[in-house]
């Protein structure tokens, strides 16, 4: 009897352990996957629209700023958060490019380009936006 206690109490100690374990590394995995989830899952422009509808929309957005110019092309170069910063070329009727720029934009519920054009980057504003170091590393 005393040994078929021990048998039991170490089998319990031992099956009670495991499943500490097995919470551990299931609440560790859950906590990993919410991370990931929240990261992608926010609530904004940014994620409810495509890379490609956001180029669009940007090349819009500048369209209307140099207005006098018909072909407007679009690279955004990186995305962060809610940051967006590229290239854009603008040519002219005969396809031949008449100007090219940087713009960096802000996202939130709408996409407002807070800085365009070719000349020196102002920084000021850049940084009143809080931009990422990687997005203009001369601002820092």
């Amino acid at each position: 009897m005393n040994k078929n206690k021990k048998f039991l109490l170490l089998f319990l100690a031992i099956v009670i352990v495991l499943i500490v374990i097995i919470v551990f590394i299931d609440f560790q995995r859950k906590e990993e996957k919410t991370f990931i989830f929240n990261d992608f899952a926010e609530e904004g422009l940014m994620f409810e629209t495509s890379f490609e509808e956001r180029e669009v929309i940007i090349k819009n957005l500048l369209s209307k700023k140099y207005q006098d110019n018909k072909e407007i092309e679009v690279f955004i170069a990186r995305e962060e958060e809610s940051h967006i910063n590229g290239l854009f070329f603008i040519n002219n009727y005969n396809n031949q490019e008449v100007f090219r720029g940087k713009f960096f934009a802000i996202v939130d519920k709408n996409i407002e380009i807070v800085w365009s054009g070719d000349g020196q980057i102002d920084c000021s504003i850049l940084n009143s936006y809080s931009f990422p170091q990687e997005m203009a590393p001369d601002c820092f």
